[in-house]
């Protein structure tokens, strides 16, 4: 690795974990067919409300344009904190499924990073 690219390199290590992390919420919490059926009871467990949401936050058509929305915005106007917030919502958003616009969101951050590394 490049000194010029070293400084990126807790961006992507922070992205890697949250899309490691949203994979497992994905697989082992919203989409686990041990826990689906325990929701359904007459009284579910607390954990179900928020297993709901971070269902509806993490298949919502709003995390992908927010991520895109940070990202353009980081990259026209060389903020590293909204390509960084573009970057995790996209990877976030691509692990729940979204694709459409969160992985150009999820470059575009990437690269808005880069640019402001590179000057």
């Amino acid at each position: 690795m490049t000194q010029s690219l070293r400084p990126l390199l807790p961006a992507v290590v922070a992205a890697a974990l949250a899309g490691l992390l949203a994979a497992w919420l994905r697989a082992d919490f919203v989409e686990s067919e041990q826990l689906a059926p325990l929701c359904l009871e007459a009284a579910p467990p607390w954990w179900c409300g928020v297993r709901v949401v971070v269902e509806t936050v993490g298949r919502s058509p709003a995390l992908e344009l927010a991520a895109l929305a940070a990202a353009v915005s980081g990259y026209a106007r060389r903020l590293g904190s909204l390509a960084l917030a573009g970057l995790l919502a996209g990877v976030v958003a691509v692990a729940f499924g979204n694709a459409l616009f969160a992985g150009p969101a999820g470059v575009l951050g990437l690269l808005a990073l880069v640019r402001q590394h590179k000057g």
